[in-house]
């Protein structure tokens, strides 16, 4: 088994190396040599991380609070989403030409390697799932007198 944690390390730290790929294409840049390889390198991190922060955000919690904690690991990352898009753009914005792509992917590298650090470091080597425990039959019977005799 991979684990979580080996799955976070590498998937943010894939990012981080393709981002730093993207901060090195030229203005005249070509497609298939210079962003393909880093595109795709992209995508495999996101189908490494994404998985497994799901995963590791919902291990431990028991199975009456999943949809709560689903819901709440989902906004985060919709909150997490819009401040990245608010960070990238405005070092966009506040340089020009190519330095500014530049500049916005340095930024993006930073965060990314931030993350694979992170998860080095916050997520445990084995995790253990919690599970809750079924509820035992009762031996008291619920039916009753008019029950049996209605019935």
């Amino acid at each position: 088994m991979v684990g979580v944690r080996r799955l976070l390390v590498a998937g943010q730290s894939l990012l981080a190396i393709s981002v730093l790929l993207l901060t090195r294409v030229p203005a005249g840049g070509d497609f298939a040599t210079d962003l393909l390889p880093a595109l795709l390198l992209a995508g495999v991190a996101g189908g490494m991380a994404a998985p497994a922060a799901q995963i590791g955000a919902l291990s431990g919690v028991t199975h009456s609070m999943t949809g709560l904690a689903s819901g709440l690991v989902e906004t985060m990352r919709e909150i997490g989403g819009a401040v990245g898009v608010a960070a990238v753009s405005t070092v966009l914005v506040s340089r020009a030409g190519v330095n500014a792509f530049h500049a916005a992917f340095w930024v993006i590298f930073v965060v990314a390697a931030l993350g694979a650090l992170t998860a080095a470091i916050g997520f445990p080597r084995r995790t253990t799932q919690e599970i809750e425990p079924e509820p035992t039959p009762s031996k008291v019977s619920i039916v009753t007198e008019t029950d049996v005799r209605t019935g």
